[in-house]
């Protein structure tokens, strides 16, 4: 089985950064499961208005040109949005929460962290232009 990287420490901040979002936009917050598509669902009187995929990193905005997301996921998030459900690729920078609604494929490219010695951490991913972000 392959291993989880994601941290305790990981959730706290992706939580702390949906909660945000909830508050800024007078929505509920709801956590999905964790093989899910998405991560949260902003809910309005119980009924569904958008999902986020959240992604948090310890690195300011302008140090990389595109943001990354697994192009598996990418597509699932397509098509919730094509189903007419609002869909949000979310980066949570050091500097600044950035982003942009899942309704184009942008770059496709091989790419993913090298530093942890695991191969599967290598694949198809969509790299979104950091300057196509809206700021939050």
């Amino acid at each position: 089985m392959r291993p989880t990287y994601e941290t305790d420490e990981h959730k706290s901040t992706e939580r702390k950064v949906a909660e945000f979002i909830a508050e800024v936009y007078g929505r509920e917050l709801l956590e999905l499961p964790k093989y899910y598509a998405a991560d949260y669902a902003l809910l309005k009187d119980g009924n569904l208005k958008s999902l986020m995929e959240i992604k948090c990193r310890s690195i300011e905005s302008d140090k990389y040109l595109t943001a990354l997301c697994p192009l598996d996921k990418w597509v699932k998030l397509m098509q919730f949005s094509a189903a007419g459900i609002k869909t949000l690729f979310v980066v949570s920078y050091t500097d600044k929460i950035k982003y942009v609604p899942v309704e184009q494929i942008y770059n496709i490219k091989v790419s993913g962290r090298k530093d942890r010695g695991d191969k599967l951490d290598m694949g198809l991913h969509v790299h979104v232009p950091v300057n196509k972000m809206v700021d939050l």
